[in-house]
């Protein structure tokens, strides 16, 4: 029953007030979360995408992201990113699937245009995939298109789902549906195709996993296809600026064209990378499988099995970054670059290091071809000059040529003579066999001491 006051009204009891406090409390939380967290929160995606540029410049110097304009608002945020595609292979698969010819010395743009949709609830995201609604600093989509020169843009296929999360982790998801480019003896096909990308909050921490089936592109003089190509990496960036984790592919029935008219094709390759730090010291381990190798006497299977260890990551780093930028511009290497390069690789040579093929493996149909190698150089306090380097070099190596491979190809046989003659190869049962060691300046062949002239062994600051 309820109670009642002495005018004979019902009495309102604690409880009800309370319940009602919390319920305006809880309806004015909801109005924060509605309709205030969208604009605080577009700042923090603001900030968030600009975190993850400035990392992915920092770790790739060919990377450069300009962006062209950034529109906040208050649920909804727009911008647009200019990419140049300074890679020439990578600008010619952007052709190749825009069906465009280039523009005469004029580097393509890929242009990014994105929509955000941002707070804690993004109601923005309506009607795209549910799980955009999920809670997140905001989700976007993504269109793009390959700017050629100022006045010629054109639709590249597919599209960006991207997500910023709470904790200002990122994930990308392009979705590539089948279709087929071709114009000005360029040409393009493919299936449908997923790239997973994901990133934590300040970019040191990247996952990606890719799905490509039945891609074919030819570009007239060069051509490339495949049945299907699998990857997934798995890297952090550690604190020595170097990346270390691990990264595996596989491509099957793959065929690549050259300029030349020579064609190479393999049945199946697979690969797996891995490395790691050891406190100041980076390993690394590579295994690599070829199966059906086309080559001059039928196919060929290849296996190789090689790790680095022991490789001081200080000066390991720069030598990295040297070779990632000569592979997108050679013209970088100049004078002075080339003196600077050869001081780095000295430094890192100079500080120790192994190498080691424990395995090398190329069978044919004539027989099978086997390698074991290891090298080290111990670690100095010194910068060593190359021949500093060379005499401090320790290695040895196992190698075994069948002889019904090098009777069976006459050139090879040629070219081998020599060896043979001096001993370098020497014959044991069906196979040649070289057995090396080296230190110090003194080899040995099958047994054999043979001196290593060196001048200028000198191993001072230089």
């Amino acid at each position: 029953m309820l109670a009642c006051t002495q005018n004979g009204l019902p009495a309102v009891q604690p409880w009800s007030l309370s319940l009602k406090r919390w319920l305006l409390l809880g309806l004015l939380a909801l109005a924060v979360l509605l309709l205030i967290s969208p604009g605080i929160v577009g700042h923090l995606a603001e900030r968030a995408i600009e975190q993850q540029i400035d990392f992915a410049e920092a770790r790739d110097p060919q990377l450069a992201v300009d962006t062209a304009r950034f529109e906040r608002g208050w649920f909804t945020s727009a911008g647009q990113y200019r990419v140049p595609i300074s890679d020439p292979e990578l600008a010619e698969l952007a052709l190749a699937m825009s069906g465009s010819a280039p523009e005469a010395g004029v580097t393509p743009v890929l242009l990014i245009d994105t929509r955000l949709d941002h707070g804690l609830l993004p109601f923005g995201a309506i009607g795209r995939d549910a799980s955009s609604l999920l809670p997140a600093i905001a989700s976007g989509l993504s269109t793009l298109r390959l700017e050629l020169a100022p006045e010629r843009v054109v639709d590249l296929p597919g599209k960006l789902v991207s997500r910023l999360g709470i904790n200002g982790s990122a994930r990308f998801h392009y979705q590539l549906p089948a279709g087929r480019r071709a114009a000005n003896g360029i040409s393009a096909s493919w299936a449908a195709a997923d790239i997973q990308v994901t990133s934590n909050a300040d970019g040191s921490a990247l996952r990606a996993n890719a799905q490509l089936d039945d891609w074919s592109i030819d570009l007239s003089s060069e051509a490339l296809s495949f049945a299907s190509l699998t990857s997934a990496t798995d890297i952090v960036m550690s604190d020595r600026g170097i990346a270390v984790g691990s990264f595996e592919l596989a491509l099957t029935d793959t065929r690549i064209r050259r300029a030349s008219d020579s064609e190479t094709r393999w049945a199946v390759l697979t690969a797996k990378a891995e490395s790691a730090l050891a406190g100041e010291l980076f390993n690394g381990d590579l295994h690599l499988d070829i199966a059906g190798l086309n080559g001059t006497r039928g196919q060929q299977n290849v296996k190789l099995h090689a790790t680095v260890s022991d490789l001081q990551a200080r000066f390991l780093r720069p030598v990295l970054r040297r070779m990632s930028g000569v592979a997108g511009n050679s013209s970088t290497l100049d004078d002075v670059a080339y003196s600077q390069a050869d001081e780095e690789l000295r430094l890192l040579l100079s500080a120790g290091g192994k190498l080691t093929i424990d395995e090398l493996r190329v069978q044919t149909d004539d027989g099978e071809l086997a390698a074991l190698v290891a090298l080290e150089v111990p670690a100095s306090d010194r910068l060593r000059s190359w021949p500093g380097l060379l005499l401090a070099l320790e290695g040895k190596a196992d190698v075994e040529l069948p002889v019904s491979v090098v009777d069976a190809m006459p050139d090879l046989a040629l070219q081998l003579q020599p060896l043979i003659a001096t001993g370098f190869l020497r014959r044991e049962g069906d196979v040649y066999v070289l057995r090396a060691a080296y230190a110090k300046g003194l080899a040995t062949i099958n047994g054999a001491p043979m001196p290593v002239p060196m001048p200028g062994t000198q191993n001072d600051w230089r």
